[in-house]
């Protein structure tokens, strides 16, 4: 692991320097994420060699078992997070390209020591590996394991049987609970407001929130709009008397919405409304024209608005409001298209909602990608129509479950809502490293009806064997991600909280019980694939 995060950062120094920006964030995520995979991988390559060995099997021969089986597992499982994180790489935000590429890398070569390092060390140590647990103690502890195995009486065991016998059951508790998450995801609010995440005694964010108060969320951070005429407004001596008023009434419109706070422009200077018909030679009305113009172009056929709102440009009120405002300059070049080219709202507020476009259009393309590859791996490694789409809807599932209660949580404690960015990274992150343990456990069932075993003991052998591994690895992985919701940033311990609450629940309640459950009524459906493809004949 130590080795792959020092090639990792070579990763991001390079991904930083000839591809993309790199957020200071990024670096903190990919340590959390490749110490929870690398020791995912790991901790698999070196349970299948036990495994192996307690059965009998010499070194050699169990380490070939152990790449053989397990590392078809990791590869496929390294695979689906490699996809998911490099599809992040191709989108236009430049905070998830970096993310996208860097943990994508990153994941490669964690995924290569895996395969490739830790067995040759096995080979080199093999009877100090599991040290102090050698020469007679080991025997002693195989003895232990096979005859738990062979009586069934572990805890996984039990649930295997249990989700097999109660399958209708604990799958129509899992629709029921999968029905209100679906609904609280459907319905959130989320945030754009990065600088509300960050900790509450940062210099500035005191000065954003006094700003906020004193003089309006929007003086900060103001609104531009820029209109564009058919014909300068301003000649050289007069100004356009038709142009101006169109502007003035532009200006009037959009102080009139009840979340703008005060408008500057050509016809209001100093945000007070100035009568430029009335202007004459004498000083005061040569430095208010002076004024004026510096809000025009120099062929001034473009002028500047500076509309400043009384809220935060991240909060939903200023989101509604810039909407609003684009629908009415629609209308005024609707209604005078021969002097109106074209009006244009930019700044934070107009940038957030763009991005808002830009993020929602991209989630669901990101989500048709990533589904389809992740699916067709699945497909080629499983040899299953039902088993790859199953996989892919139950770690929606967890995904529900996931924002729920993570809405649920921060409003409660904390005040605060969902990011925007928090349900893509989330959807990409839990299918890819939450794919994992389906990977592990799907693979594993295979291996077993593969070798003659019915259906529901290949799923009772399957669990008993991989599910204390399944476990230890969650919990590591989800205590690796978990730590970071410790941070004083609200974006990071969103982060972490989502992160350690949807690899729990996919590991321990996915596939302990209703994966099981599932397989159990499916039956031989479960390996049907046409041709070649289909990997297990069910009788």
């Amino acid at each position: 692991i130590s080795i792959a995060l020092g090639l990792a950062e070579v990763v991001v120094f390079l991904v930083a320097t000839y591809v993309s920006q790199v957020d200071v964030s990024t670096p903190v995520i990919l340590l959390t994420v490749l110490i929870g995979v690398g020791t995912d991988y790991s901790i698999f390559i070196i349970a299948r060699y036990r495994e192996e060995r307690v059965r009998g099997g010499s070194p050699a021969q169990s380490v070939e078992n152990a790449v053989t089986w397990a590392g078809e597992s990791i590869a496929t499982s390294g695979a689906t997070v490699i996809i998911s994180f490099i599809f992040l790489g191709f989108q236009p935000i430049t905070f998830l390209k970096g993310l996208g590429l860097v943990v994508g890398l990153g994941v490669l070569i964690a995924l290569i020591a895996s395969l490739t390092l830790i067995p040759s060390v096995i080979l080199l140590l093999p009877k100090r590996i599991f040290f102090p647990m050698t020469g007679e103690r080991f025997d002693r502890y195989a003895t232990r394991v096979k005859e738990r195995l062979e009586k069934k009486v572990g805890y996984f065991s039990r649930s295997g049987k249990f989700a097999i016998k109660h399958a209708k059951v604990i799958v129509i508790l899992s629709i029921v609970v999968t029905i209100p998450a679906v609904y609280i995801w459907a319905n959130l609010a989320p945030s754009y407001d990065f600088l509300g995440a960050s900790p509450k005694n940062l210099e500035s964010v005191s000065a954003f929130n006094t700003l906020t108060n004193t003089f309006g969320g929007g003086s900060i951070f103001p609104t531009h709009v820029v209109v564009k005429f058919a014909s300068p407004l301003w000649n050289g001596t007069a100004y356009r008397t038709g142009g101006m008023s169109l502007l003035d009434e532009i200006s009037n419109d959009t102080l009139r919405n009840h979340a703008v706070l005060s408008v500057t422009g050509p016809t209001r200077p100093g945000g007070a409304r100035v009568d430029f018909r009335t202007l004459s030679d004498d000083p005061r009305s040569l430095q208010l024209i002076s004024s004026m113009n510096k809000m025009l172009s120099q062929d001034g056929q473009y002028a500047l608005l500076t509309v400043t709102l009384k809220g935060s440009p991240y909060t939903q009120d200023s989101i509604t409001v810039v909407k609003q405002l684009r629908e009415q300059y629609r209308s005024h070049i609707a209604g005078n298209p021969q002097d109106l080219k074209g009006i244009y709202l930019g700044g934070a507020a107009g940038t957030i909602v763009d991005t808002s476009d830009v993020v929602n259009t991209q989630f669901y393309q990101v989500i048709a990608y990533v589904t389809a590859a992740v699916a067709v791996v699945l497909l080629l490694v499983l040899g299953s129509l039902f088993l790859p789409l199953f996989a892919i809807v139950s770690v929606v599932m967890s995904i529900a479950w996931t924002l729920a209660a993570t809405a649920v949580v921060f409003a409660g404690l904390y005040n605060f809502p969902i990011l925007y960015i928090t349900p893509l990274t989330l959807f990409v992150l839990l299918l890819g490293l939450g794919m994992d343990y389906n990977i592990f456990i799907l693979t594993r069932i295979r291996e077993e009806s593969t070798k003659g075993k019915p259906l529901n003991e290949a799923i009772i052998t399957a669990i008993e064997n991989t599910g204390g591994i399944i476990t230890a690895a969650a919990i590591i992985l989800a205590g690796s991600l978990g730590a970071l919701s410790l941070s004083s940033s609200l974006l990071l311990k969103e982060f972490g909280f989502a992160f350690f609450f949807s690899i729990l629940v996919d590991a321990m309640v996915m596939r302990t019980y209703v994966v099981p459950a599932v397989m159990s009524l499916m039956g031989r459906w479960n390996w049907y694939a046409p041709g070649r493809i289909q990997r297990v004949k069910m009788k």
